[in-house]
């Protein structure tokens, strides 16, 4: 079920490329911008119908990415960060130290704290 719900995400926004609206860059926005970019497109109606799907599915999703390890994407860190999983959770996936997962954190703009030099 997961592996359809995916593809079906894939292929919609092959359709979004060639949109008018596209945003640049793929820039990542708020639901709520998208929603007023995006209002009446049928494309992003059926992104809506998907998104009951994408939200049962999460804790699987999450669970997924944390087992990938020290193979999983900066985007895909960027993610779990952002979805709350606890960082001590992700750091051990990847098998970091504390020291250096703080400090990708904060490379990758993940940190309130600033970078430090050194």
């Amino acid at each position: 079920m997961a592996n359809q719900t995916m593809l079906r995400i894939c292929h919609l926004l092959n359709q979004c490329d060639g949109c008018e609206r596209k945003i640049p860059n793929r820039q990542v926005l708020k639901k709520e911008v998208h929603a007023r970019l995006c209002t009446g497109c049928q494309v992003y109606e059926r992104f809506a119908q998907l998104r009951p799907l994408i939200d049962d599915n999460k804790p699987e999703l999450l669970k997924r990415i944390l087992a990938k390890g020290e193979d999983m994407t900066t985007s895909e860190i960027a993610y779990l960060v952002k979805q709350n999983v606890r960082k001590s959770d992700i750091r051990e996936a990847l098998g970091m130290s504390d020291t250096s997962f703080r400090k990708m954190l904060q490379y990758l703009g993940l940190s309130k704290h600033r970078v430090v030099s050194g």
